[in-house]
């Protein structure tokens, strides 16, 4: 079963009309997040996902400035914290293939989507999420250096019970060794490497950046951009950046001998602010791509229509 098939099965038809479902969107009552902040006054904010306590580093600073090139993801935005409990929740969108690679565009200072995914551990089993590449424009590469190395913890598996002898303590005295000697963050390509997961930064424009170039030409299981859509100037760059990434797969088959290689899936979640800007991005989001809108009864309270939020899946068409 195809991609798109599943998502039909599962979701329901696609969107037919972005006039329509702007209006069915924006006609339900919902509550007003204002421009969606959580502190931009503070330096740093704490959330709770899944009982752990994360610390993102922000910079208030540069978000009231005047940068070239925008200033907007230099603080965590409300939608993050809820979006990274969902999607590590235990099954999400069980019926699309395990991520074990993600891309991310317009990350910001935050990595919590990737440290989220990446800290799932359970008693007997790493996290699925081997390989998660986050992407924004160069300034905020020493934010998400500083909010892994913060976080790092997160990422390690629980400890095993070594009381069974001094070959077993010995073991694990050798690998918390070798863990403490692995290599940290860079400011230039932010890396954090585990057991389980390798979590990259990429500086990635837009505008003047080719996907390829910039995180190599191996595909995405998932390509996630969290509230990306507040400016009609950057719509057009961002979606074909959008499918430029979910392209890779579809290349790697090609490139094996015609084979059909499997589909990315393409995950927007955003807040609902002004309806001319979100019609204006799905118009062009459907224009390259089949688009799924998750069903509130498949969210959790606080990421839900009626909370001024919405996910739409898509599924690359053959041409775009």
């Amino acid at each position: 079963m195809s991609l798109a098939e599943r998502l039909t099965a599962h979701l329901g038809e696609a969107v037919a009309d972005p006039e329509e479902e702007t209006f069915i969107l924006y006609c339900r009552p919902r509550t007003t997040h204002s421009l969606g902040f959580i502190d931009p006054k503070a330096s740093s904010v704490d959330v709770t996902i899944h009982n752990k306590d994360y610390t993102i580093h922000q910079s208030p600073s540069i978000l009231s400035s005047s940068r070239a090139g925008g200033t907007t993801g230099a603080v965590l935005w409300a939608i993050t914290p809820l979006f990274a409990s969902w999607i590590s929740s235990p099954a999400p969108l069980a019926f699309l293939p395990p991520p074990t690679s993600v891309l991310e565009l317009g990350c910001g200072i935050s990595p919590l989507n990737a440290l989220a995914l990446a800290s799932t551990y359970t008693a007997s089993s790493p996290p699925v999420t081997r390989r998660y590449v986050l992407t924004d424009q160069s300034y905020v590469s020493r934010f998400i250096a500083r909010n892994l190395s913060e976080n790092e913890h997160h990422l390690q598996p629980p400890k095993r019970n070594v009381r069974g002898g001094k070959a077993n303590r010995a073991a694990a005295a050798a690998a918390a060794a070798a863990a403490a000697e692995s290599p940290a963050v860079s400011s230039q390509t932010t890396t954090t490497t585990t057991t389980s997961c390798d979590i990259q930064f990429k500086s990635l424009d837009w505008e003047t950046d080719a996907v390829a170039s910039t995180v190599g030409s191996q595909g995405f299981d998932l390509v996630v951009a969290c509230d990306c859509v507040y400016n009609e100037a950057l719509i057009k760059p961002l979606l074909q950046t959008c499918a430029d990434a979910c392209q890779l797969r579809r290349a790697e088959g090609e490139e094996d001998g015609g084979g059909e290689a499997a589909d990315t899936a393409c995950v927007i979640a955003q807040q609902l602010r002004d309806d001319t800007v979100f019609e204006a991005w799905l118009t062009t989001f459907m224009s390259k791509f089949r688009a799924w809108r998750v069903a509130d009864g498949l969210l959790p309270a606080g990421l839900r229509v009626e909370d001024g939020f919405v996910i739409y899946i898509g599924v690359l068409k053959s041409k775009h």
